[in-house]
């Protein structure tokens, strides 16, 4: 992803047997979590002052946890 200024970030949990821990990470560092019974829905702002990536983290019962790519956010001649 390409962005200057501030970013949304919007996310939402469905389905599931109880409740979830969900965190956002960014480079390397946790920038938000939640705990809860799905549906959960969230945007969030933020404004990192570099290129960066985020990570989500969404942790149920188990054998349930989703964790996913990193997801790069590019900032104009930034460099990581």
């Amino acid at each position: 992803l390409r962005a200057t200024g501030p970013i949304r970030v919007i996310l939402a949990v469905t389905g599931g047997d109880g409740p979830v821990r969900v965190r956002l990470g960014r480079g390397g560092g946790g920038i938000w979590q939640t705990t809860g019974r799905p549906p959960l829905e969230a945007t969030l702002r933020d404004d990192p002052p570099r290129t960066t990536y985020y990570r989500l983290d969404v942790d149920g019962a188990y054998p349930y946890r989703l964790l996913s790519n990193p997801i790069v956010l590019r900032r104009p001649g930034g460099a990581a």
